[in-house]
């Protein structure tokens, strides 16, 4: 029962270490969007698809330094999906290491069916 209840307690301080907050860009419509049924997936671990609300999610060290910097991060991925975790998340905790503010862009990807032009 013991290792259970620390297996319960180390699991939910794994994931509390993730939870971020998470702001949405826009308040209302996003410009360039129409109505579209798309929904955001994740087609592979690490990964989001179908992105059509854009938001940034803050990561803020456990100590601060007001002299040092922050840094603005866009995943890569190419135009289907964005590489959430590896190229976004993971460098952002990296960054807190150093005690750098770190904020990672989740941005809308193409796409015809939810904007109005999509290049």
């Amino acid at each position: 029962m013991k290792n259970q209840i620390l297996l319960a307690v180390l699991l939910l301080c794994s994931m509390m270490i993730k939870a971020q907050k998470e702001i949405p860009l826009y308040q209302g419509n996003v410009p360039n969007s129409k109505p579209c049924n798309l929904k955001e997936t994740t087609p592979a671990p690490g990964r989001v698809a179908g992105v059509t609300m854009p938001t940034l999610t803050v990561f803020l060290p456990e100590k601060s330094d007001s002299f040092k910097t922050s840094v603005l991060i866009f995943p890569g991925g190419g135009y289907a999906r964005l590489a959430m975790d590896h190229e976004g998340y993971d460098v952002a905790g990296e960054f807190n290491k150093h005690g750098l503010a770190a904020f990672v862009v989740k941005y809308r990807l193409p796409n015809d069916s939810c904007m109005a032009h999509k290049e």
